[in-house]
């Protein structure tokens, strides 16, 4: 779950924390909240050249810190959506009309690329819509939501779609 800024101030305002340490301790916090080291540094208070220098002398507060934002990443990201609608997509190249082959490059992002590459240098990382410009006749393709359908080279929308609607 990620919380707004304004939600992580609020949190952040209720932590006191008095004594040795406190700086640190509230620094890892902060970047347990999600924020960045210029932000948390500057809400505690601190320059981040300071903090960066405690890093340096202080393994384990290095360590500490970057654990923070490590788990901070990771309920980010699992908070986001898990996978994006299917859609319809066409299956031939816009520039030579060859097949199109759907690839997966590490991260395990999708794209889709000309099944002629290299002599063909056309790829995408976003599905070409079945159906092309009305306005144009260029190629047209779903948004990275795929909620939209866009031209490329007339700047058309469609406006949003659902998936389970037929194209137009």
């Amino acid at each position: 779950m990620t919380l707004s800024l304004d939600d992580q101030k609020r949190l952040l305002d209720k932590i006191v924390v008095r004594g040795p340490g406190s700086q640190k301790y509230l620094m890892v916090e902060c970047r347990r909240a999600g924020l960045t080291l210029r932000d948390a540094a500057s809400r505690v208070g601190l320059h981040v050249a300071t903090v960066c220098r405690w890093q340096v002398r202080d393994p384990a507060f290095a360590h500490e810190m970057r654990e923070a934002a490590r788990e901070a990443r990771t309920e980010e990201r699992e908070s986001l959506p898990v996978e994006r609608p299917h859609v319809p997509w066409r299956k031939d190249c816009p520039v030579c009309r060859a097949k199109v082959v759907v690839r997966t490059a590490p991260g395990k992002i999708v794209f889709w690329r000309c099944g002629r590459w290299p002599q063909c240098p056309w790829a995408s990382w976003r599905p070409r819509h079945p159906r092309n410009c009305r306005r144009c006749g260029g190629p047209r393709f779903w948004s990275h939501s795929r909620k939209s359908v866009n031209c490329d080279h007339c700047r058309a929308n469609s406006g949003t779609l659902t998936p389970q609607q037929k194209p137009p």
